[in-house]
C-alpha cells in the first residue's frame, strides 16, 4: 500500500478526531481497493467517503454487482455506476426513514 504525505496528514486529522491507526487504514485500504477494481482512481475521495458511510459488507455487494456487469452494458464506467448505485440506495433509506 501506497504512504503519501496527504495520507499522513488525513490520518493525523482523524487520529485527533477520534479514530485508530487501524480503523483509518483499513478504510483507506478498502477505499483505495474499491477506486482500483473499478479503474476509478480519481475518485478516490468519493470512494473515501462512501467507506465512512456505508458497511464494507453493503460496499462489497454493489462492487461485486457492478463487476459483474459486462462492460458493453454500462453506459459510462463502472465507477459511475457504482456511485449511482451507493446514492441510489442512499435516497431509499431516506425515504424509508420517515
Amino acid at each position: 500500500m501506497w504512504i503519501s504525505s496527504l495520507v499522513y496528514v488525513r490520518y493525523i486529522y482523524n487520529v485527533r478526531h477520534g479514530y485508530s491507526l487501524i480503523a483509518y487504514m483499513k478504510n483507506e485500504k478498502l477505499a483505495y481497493e474499491i477506486a482500483e477494481a473499478l479503474d476509478d482512481l480519481d475518485s478516490l475521495a468519493i470512494h473515501r467517503k462512501f467507506v465512512e458511510q456505508y458497511s464494507e459488507t453493503h460496499l462489497r455487494k454493489i462492487l461485486f454487482k457492478v463487476l459483474s456487469i459486462p462492460i458493453e452494458n454500462i453506459r459510462k464506467t463502472r465507477g459511475a455506476l457504482f456511485t449511482h448505485l451507493v446514492q441510489q440506495h442512499n435516497k431509499k433509506s431516506y425515504h424509508h426513514r420517515y
